[in-house]
């Protein structure tokens, strides 16, 4: 059926793996004998980060085929399926006019990009990726808040209806396109737990997106994150949101050769 895995018998890490995906997640497992025909063997994904270290870190640890790359290599993506951008400063104005022009023909290729924080949000309004409305603060705003996700979305699915995430230069999306899906937002009812907020009266995030999915004319889509899930390597509970996300960008068409 659709959705199911085959592992093969003879690796020494199909028994553990099967006994994890059976106690844990609660998956079936059963032996067969002869390969389906329409069986697809999943390429690698290769996936380029332009970001904190904790991102190319955590997803080498989770098993991603992952390259760091600088703001010069942006130019040359044609070897990555995915993008990630992060970072707490403005990128686009950054890049030389052969950078911005690459990146934008990246994208409009049907690469996949995730835009995390202040620096993918900037990325996706200065290119024109997306119609959309960001608030952006500064490092000087850190500490613990609490966020809410869609229980139905592959993102969050897996996690509670609400959980606590360290940040840092947070950012939120005050407007969106209609046909943009909300992944996750801020707690509504006091989502700052603990922290440094120099001016919570004014700049009061409640309630506010901080996961959203949109997607550009071409069909493609771009996952935003407000804040940075691996945050200094500290939320480990929350990495599987970004794993997840990179899942959810490559479900719908296979890596590009």
């Amino acid at each position: 059926p659709a959705g199911s895995l085959v592992l093969p018998a003879d690796s020494p890490r199909t028994a553990s793996t099967i006994q994890r995906l059976t106690d844990v997640y609660g998956i079936d497992a059963v032996s067969v004998c002869e390969l389906p025909r329409d069986l697809v063997r999943l390429p690698r994904t290769r996936v380029a980060a332009h970001a904190d270290p904790s991102v190319a870190f955590v997803l080498r640890d989770l098993g991603f085929d992952v390259t760091a790359v600088t703001t010069t290599e942006l130019a040359h993506l044609a070897a990555y399926d995915v993008l990630i951008v992060s970072g707490q400063m403005p990128l686009w104005e950054r890049l030389a006019p052969a950078g911005q022009r690459a990146l934008s023909g990246y994208y409009r290729g049907g690469r996949r990009l995730i835009a995390m924080g202040t620096a993918g949000a900037d990325l996706v309004v200065s290119a024109g990726l997306a119609d959309l409305d960001v608030t952006i603060t500064s490092p000087s705003f850190s500490g613990m808040a609490t966020i809410t996700g869609d229980r139905s979305d592959p993102l969050t699915a897996m996690y509670p209806e609400y959980m606590t995430l360290s940040f840092v230069a947070p950012a939120w999306f005050t407007y969106l396109p209609e046909d943009a899906h909300i992944v996750a937002e801020l707690s509504p009812t006091g989502p700052l737990v603990t922290g440094h907020w120099p001016v919570w009266d004014d700049i009061n995030p409640a309630g506010q997106p901080l996961i959203v999915r949109i997607l550009h004319p071409t069909g493609t889509p771009i996952t935003l994150f407000g804040i940075d899930p691996t945050h200094g390597a500290l939320n480990r509970h929350a990495f599987g949101l970004l794993a997840q996300a990179i899942y959810a960008a490559i479900a719908a068409t296979p890596p590009l050769a």
